[in-house]
């Protein structure tokens, strides 16, 4: 789902906040939460060597 899938998604469920919720606000929070599962440490390169261990442990093979 995409923040603008999300986005209507929101008004569809919860129609009160029409006027007080904008689409730039859901797009800030769907991006935040996608930051905080490849984002693992303040230096990106750090953040990187991290997220390949994590696959290396799910069985992905690193090509030399």
């Amino acid at each position: 789902m995409d923040a603008q899938d999300l986005y209507h998604d929101i008004l569809e469920r919860f129609p009160g906040v029409l006027g007080r919720i904008q689409q730039s606000q859901v797009y800030y929070w769907w991006n935040r939460s996608f930051e905080d599962q490849y984002r693992l440490h303040r230096d990106q390169f750090i953040s990187a060597g991290m997220l390949l261990d994590r696959a290396v442990d799910q069985g992905v093979i690193m090509v030399s």
